[in-house]
């Protein structure tokens, strides 16, 4: 005894809406993950642009990124004493990060490329190298979705420290 064909058809109707479905909320999980990436990189440069343009500044920011991503790094890639152990998974991107005068990063980096946002971006002030690190990589923890820091700059100093 075999099923009526209208059945058959139904049941693959079915599958395909259900994989239609999926595949379309993973789309827009993906696109939702690279808007709040591209957030952080343009709120960060807004937030350094501002504590350069002041005569002194010292404030503690929070800013929300993917939880898959597991540290955002700064780093000089041009120095000589950059530590490659921090983050060793972003040396596939170093050299191209180095000629695009990028000088942040995130680590781990796959889960980044997968939204199809930027590995690494270039953090200054109005074409100006302005931002400073402690340690080169200097890197911070994204604790469940959230990553905490603070810019300062003092009187008469040209650089914004992220520490």
């Amino acid at each position: 005894m075999g099923l009526p064909f209208q059945l058959i058809f139904s049941i693959i109707l079915i599958a395909i809406f259900l994989y239609s479905a999926i595949v379309g909320i993973n789309y827009f999980m993906e696109r939702s993950q690279q808007a709040q990436i591209g957030q952080f990189a343009v709120n960060l440069e807004s937030k350094v642009n501002i504590a350069w343009q002041a005569i002194e500044k010292s404030e503690s920011y929070s800013f929300s990124l993917p939880k898959k991503i597991e540290k955002v790094c700064f780093a000089n890639l041009n120095a000589a004493a950059y530590n490659t152990s921090i983050c060793p998974e972003f040396e596939y991107y170093r050299d191209v990060a180095k000629s695009r005068g990028a000088n942040m990063f995130f680590c781990p980096p796959e889960p980044v490329y997968k939204t199809g946002a930027p590995v690494y971006y270039s953090i200054d002030c109005e074409g100006n190298d302005c931002l400073k690190v402690k340690n080169h990589p200097y890197c911070i923890e994204n604790k469940n979705g959230i990553v905490s820091f603070s810019l300062k700059k003092e009187i008469g100093d040209p650089y914004v420290y992220l520490e």
